[in-house]
């Protein structure tokens, strides 16, 4: 019997900030997880690992940034800088 059940994870005063829902009941999803697992090996390759994107508040990973900023005293968000290089996320 499968069973689809969802967990939700919540913060220390009840909030919802992420829910844990499962996967769709498709033959197919085996097949989709684990090409996209194997896409994001691929790509750590091209990753520089620098002192600054290794050693940082996040946790003991590589961090890279990319998307939109909102920080360092910006007024309005904008999109970060971007290398020469496409970042690895866009080969996954």
């Amino acid at each position: 019997m499968k069973c689809r059940v969802s967990f939700p994870i919540i913060d220390k005063i009840g909030r919802i900030i992420a829910m844990l829902c499962g996967h769709p009941d498709d033959p197919e999803w085996e097949s989709v997880h684990v090409e996209a697992a194997d896409a994001m090996r691929r790509s750590q390759r091209r990753i520089r690992r620098t002192k600054k994107n290794s050693k940082h508040r996040r946790g003991n990973f590589t961090a890279l940034a990319a998307g939109v900023s909102f920080g360092g005293g910006q007024k309005v968000s904008a999109p970060r800088p971007r290398p020469h290089l496409k970042p690895p996320v866009d080969y996954i």
